[in-house]
């Protein structure tokens, strides 16, 4: 019998599937001034959007629930919504 995920493990099971982006040769950082983009920067990058993906989902779930009087359910979601865009947005940028 299989059992029904709840939004959270969706969710976890989304930024699980996130991987960091390939290393670019130059990155301006600056106008004229460029660095070289290194695997362990583009993994520390991932870790703190993934970090930022959550908090801000989390975040979201306590703001309806308090000031729109949403249930749990309800809230999670329209804050999974969120954080569907917001992956999809960083799957994007990393395609260019």
């Amino acid at each position: 019998m299989e059992t029904k995920k709840s939004i959270r493990q969706h969710l976890s099971q989304m930024l699980r599937k996130l991987k960091p982006a390939t290393p670019r040769k130059k990155v301006m950082v600056a106008t004229g001034f460029f660095i070289e983009e290194t695997e362990e920067a583009c993994k520390t990058e991932l870790d703190r959007v993934k970090k930022h993906i959550k908090t801000a989902f989390d975040n979201q779930v306590a703001h309806l629930i308090k000031d729109f009087n949403m249930s749990k359910e309800e809230a999670e979601k329209i804050a999974l919504e969120h954080a569907q865009f917001r992956i999809d947005s960083l799957n994007s940028s990393y395609n260019l």
